[in-house]
């Protein structure tokens, strides 16, 4: 009896697992569709955001989310392609809006202390008050 109940147990135990696997796979699969409507999506919002902090023409707004949604539709970019990538930005905008990108670019904000922590970049905290002016405990 007992050795009837302990299989069942593994036997269930083993068909439940296999299902939430079954499960899991499904809800990751995206149709070639899905992802070329999610790579439009996204190279229409940076278009947009390049658009109102950049003050692009109509004319160089739509180059540029021609640029975008290319660059969007690769999965992997290389050195190479994101040279390209920028090259063809840089032929698009004016002097001004290349310095404001640059600037943009230069202000994004740091990741916060924990995600500097998981990845071991962060430095020693500062010294104490106590420490910087020579008092010791």
């Amino acid at each position: 009896m007992k050795k009837i109940l302990i299989l069942t147990g593994i036997v269930c135990t083993l068909i439940t697992g296999t299902l939430i696997a079954q499960n899991t796979q499904q809800k990751q699969r995206t149709t070639r569709a899905q992802a070329q409507q999610n790579s439009a999506a996204r190279a229409q919002q940076m278009t947009d955001r390049m658009s109102s902090e950049l003050q692009l023409s109509a004319d160089q707004k739509q180059k540029v989310y021609q640029i975008m949604l290319e660059s969007q539709k690769q999965q992997i970019r290389t050195k190479e392609q994101t040279a390209k990538f920028n090259t063809q930005l840089d032929a698009v905008l004016t002097s001004e809006q290349k310095a404001t990108m640059q600037r943009l670019k230069e202000q994004k904000v740091q990741p916060d202390r924990m995600s500097q922590l998981r990845q071991g970049n962060l430095q020693a905290a500062p010294p104490l008050r106590a420490e910087k002016a020579g008092i010791a405990k």
